[in-house]
């Protein structure tokens, strides 16, 4: 009887009793005595002696622990509102920076901010290394620019350490400039004009007296004098004894024709400051509008070969203009089409291509119609080649400004034009310029059309020189007593005017006053078996 009564309470106690299974659940058990067993529970154990169920109260301070294994049932983190000027750094809205490669400043240092040209205390003045701000962008050379931003280099770069290029983004019509002083530590000689003798077309080159220091070409002159405040011309070579030179054709800073010196005007001739610049080719996002004048600009530089003159490119983007460079290393482009319509225009004004120049082989043939080049970049005043250069103008490019071709430097080779508007040009003794394709002078952004000189234009297998119709036309464009006319190096020619019926006479002489004797107002051309022609109007 005994054994049987503890049995019954040892089972009473086990069905009975909450069971802890060691879980740390917040939850109430969910277990509770069988309805079976309840009654039998309660008369053993006497009155007020009924199971309990264990709960708890919530714990208003509880949350759960974070998992950083787990990351699905985390909620989202809210984040501010981004602004177009929070997502840029800081160097990226910098508007001046300044190197000063040779240290000529005594606060020139990598630490500086580079945003001086002057030492203007603390850390603020130049750097003297251009990867600075390469570092400075985000290790790019291509920072979005909204605003006006200017690179001047105050130094000479002497060597191949420190390549420039720009790549960047120009956004909201803002200009950006690459440029070079012309100041006291630029200079090398100051003085009065002499044994002035201006440009007169057809053989006679800007002539004068300088100060005998400046023994060189790539030199600019900057004449001071009223009404000439300022205009420009480079050295280009030798006329005589010291400080004799002649000149590429002086104009005014926003190129304007002006060769009118005197004796006695007031000069500077400086040696612009050396940069080692391979590449400007910005992407151009915004243009200005209402004024289309925000095309990044070159200006004021030697775009300097470590390597001697003509050895290395240059790469210059689409719709940059360049001013006043003078040229060590040969520019190749990245042009498009259209850009002659900004301001100033895309392409080389009056700088100095010692190097010599590779340009246009961006611009798809199809930009090439009958009669006429579609302009992408122009080529004016100033100096196209030097003593060991390489000269091919291709497609697109207008060449203007009475620019001075000099004689290569390899006898064996000529500056070509392809499918170019060749408008004014002066071709000087020993020069030849070989037209291959279509050259024109009929293009109504010429202005000066003329082409004179003492070298030979030479129309080249089946190229085709276009110039203006109409009595004189010719004339008028070949000053008579200048350029020596050949077709495939030959100076005889066959009379070709499609309303004939008959092939012309043939052994005509290639001169001005030939063509306008056989054409004059008729269309028609002089031509050669084999296709080489000049010819008048729109053929």
């Amino acid at each position: 009887m005994k054994k049987i009564l503890v049995l019954t309470l040892t089972l009473i106690v086990i069905v009975g009793c909450p069971q802890n299974d060691g879980s740390t659940s917040d939850a109430a058990p969910s277990a509770s005595p069988s309805s079976s067993s309840a009654p039998a529970a309660r008369a053993l154990m006497g009155p007020g002696t009924e199971p309990r169920r264990l709960t708890r109260k919530p714990n208003p301070s509880w949350k759960p622990t974070p998992n950083p294994d787990w990351y699905g049932l985390q909620p989202a983190p809210k984040l501010a509102a981004a602004t177009p000027s929070s997502q840029f750094p800081a160097s990226w809205t910098q508007a001046t920076w300044a190197f000063d490669p040779a240290k000529t400043l005594p606060c020139t240092s990598d630490s500086n901010s580079c945003s001086s040209l002057t030492c203007a205390g603390g850390n603020v003045g130049p750097c003297q290394h251009y990867a600075v701000a390469w570092q400075r962008w985000g290790g790019t050379y291509s920072p979005r620019l909204r605003q006006a931003t200017t690179i001047t280099f105050l130094s000479n770069q002497t060597d191949n350490t420190d390549p420039v290029y720009f790549t960047g983004y120009i956004e909201n019509g803002a200009p950006v400039k690459l440029v070079g002083p012309l100041g006291a530590a630029q200079t090398i000689c100051t003085g009065t004009l002499a044994a002035v003798t201006n440009f007169t077309p057809p053989t006679t080159l800007q002539t004068a007296t300088i100060c005998p220091a400046a023994t060189t070409n790539q030199l600019i002159v900057v004449n001071n004098a009223a009404p000439h405040t300022p205009t420009y011309a480079w050295t280009y070579k030798s006329a005589g004894g010291p400080g004799v030179f002649n000149f590429s054709i002086p104009v005014t800073d926003d190129n304007t024709f002006e060769s009118t010196w005197a004796n006695g005007n007031a000069y500077t001739v400086y040696a612009p400051v050396q940069v080692n610049l391979a590449k400007f080719a910005p992407t151009f996002v915004d243009v200005n509008g209402a004024t289309f004048d925000n095309v990044p600009l070159v200006k004021r530089i030697t775009a300097f070969d470590p390597n001697g003159i003509g050895f290395d490119p240059i790469t210059i983007g689409d719709r940059v203009a360049v001013e006043q460079v003078a040229f060590q290393r040969y520019p190749i482009d990245e042009q498009g089409p259209g850009d002659v319509f900004y301001l100033p225009e895309p392409g080389i004004h009056n700088s100095t291509l010692e190097g010599g120049i590779l340009w246009g082989n961006s611009v798809p043939s199809e930009l090439t119609t009958t009669n006429a080049v579609f302009e992408t970049a122009t080529l004016e005043f100033g100096i196209l080649g030097g003593s060991f250069s390489f000269l091919s103008l291709q497609r697109g490019m207008r060449v203007t400004g009475d620019i001075v071709i000099p004689a290569q430097g390899n006898p064996n080779e000529a500056t070509t034009v392809y499918d170019a508007n060749v408008c004014s040009a002066f071709l000087d003794t020993g020069a030849q310029l070989d037209v291959l394709g279509i050259a024109s002078n009929t293009s109504t952004s010429c202005g000066i059309q003329r082409i004179t000189g003492t070298g030979a234009l030479n129309v080249v297998g089946s190229g085709r020189y276009v110039y203006p119709a109409g009595a004189g036309g010719a004339a008028s464009v070949f000053i008579p007593g200048g350029v020596t006319m050949q077709l495939n190096g030959g100076s005889s020619a066959c009379i070709g005017i499609p309303a004939a019926a008959a092939i012309g006479a043939c052994a005509q002489v290639i001169t001005p006053a030939n063509l306008d004797m056989q054409l004059g107002a008729t269309q028609g051309c002089l031509f050669v078996p084999g296709g080489a022609s000049y010819c008048n109007g729109g053929l």
